[in-house]
Parts: C-alpha cells; structure tokens; sequence
C-alpha cells in the first residue's frame, strides 16, 4: 500500500472559460463544466501522445471523482516534479505525481498517487483542508496549453508553437518562479485549447 504526500496548498483562481454559460458553443476549446480539475505529471509532452491516452490511475481517479464534477487530464512540463522510476514495469505499480485545481481556488500538489490510494487522494480532494496564507504572498499563475497533435493536429502545430513562444518569453524575463507554464493533453472542443489559473483579482 501506497501513501499520499501532501505539499503545502496555495490559493489560487481557476478559470477554464465560461463556466456560467449554459451553451457549450459559446467558447471553442472550452473544458467542461468542472469542480475541480487534476492534471496528472506526464513524463513525456503531449506531442507524443496516443490519440486516445489514459492509464490505470486516470481511469480510477476520473471515475471516483465524477459524482463530484471532478475531471482528470495528464500535463507535461520541465517544471513539474515526477516520483522516481520503479524497475516493476507492471501496470498495477503505476505511481503518478499532480497539480490538483480545487473548488474554492485552491491548489495542493500531490505525491505518489496510485490505484491503491485513489479513495484517499478524493477524499482530500473533496475535503480540502483549510488554508491560511499571508496577503503579501506571491501566488504563481498556472497556465496549460493542449499540444495534443494526434487529438487535433491544430493543437499540434499551433498549441507547441504557442507554448514554446511563452517558455521563451517567461525565460526572458525571468519568471519562471512566478508562472508554471505546462503542455496538456485534450481539455475538450477542438480550436486551440488552453487552461490557465490565475490569482483572484478585483474587475477591470
């Protein structure tokens, strides 16, 4: 049996497009309505994905949080932390690390994810534990561009140009503590998907 390890949660806004319209074709490449949304850490980028890409822990955890809105992707990025390789290559040894995006605009990092801890990581998922943080912190921006060339080749060619014109720019200028910039598989609809995660901020 497997355990969970819970990094320290952060306070986040979370927004995947117009989640208060009632008509899906009111924004191309809108992910669907959700209440909270886990990006399992890939080891490898999305341009090398299946059309059809799943696993045993996705199929578990995406099945577990359905009654609760919950959706589950997998996401690639230099950035993100990987649990380390078993030399089991059995399918029943798979061990995943997440990004977990939580109703009320928190985000926990989780560790060492398997089918064995599934009921676990939804419980903590649809029990967040409450979090303090100090109003001068420095909350970083998510931001998730769909490179999934064999879900929709628009996302192959556009998405990896897209995402690889901001890796450049955020390395240009230095941000790279403050954006966590990912590549993720498809999110839904098919022109030019993309997931971004922004502090919550007063309008206009």
């Amino acid at each position: 049996m497997r355990y969970l390890r819970w990094m320290r949660p952060h306070f986040r806004g979370f927004s995947t497009g117009n989640v208060g319209s009632n008509s899906a074709h009111d924004l191309a490449g809108t992910a669907p309505f959700h209440d909270h949304y886990v990006m399992l850490h890939s080891r490898k980028p999305p341009q090398e994905f299946p059309k059809a890409v799943s696993s045993l822990v996705q199929k578990a955890l995406q099945l577990a949080l359905a009654p609760s809105n919950g959706l589950v992707n997998f996401s690639w990025s230099p950035q993100q932390s990987l649990p380390p390789i078993l030399s089991s290559s059995s399918d029943d040894d798979e061990v995943y690390s997440a990004t977990v995006f939580l109703k009320g605009r928190n985000v926990i990092e989780l560790e060492g994810l398997t089918v064995s801890n599934v009921q676990e990581a939804v419980h903590r998922i649809t029990n967040p534990r409450p979090t303090i943080h100090p109003d001068d912190a420095v909350q970083p921006l998510y931001i998730y561009v769909c490179t999934h060339a064999a879900r929709d080749c628009r996302c192959g060619d556009i998405g990896s140009s897209v995402s690889e014109a901001m890796r450049k720019e955020v390395d240009r200028r230095g941000l790279n503590a403050v954006v966590k910039l990912g590549e993720t598989g498809h999110v839904g609809g098919h022109k030019l998907d993309f997931l971004d995660s922004r502090p919550c901020m007063e309008p206009n």
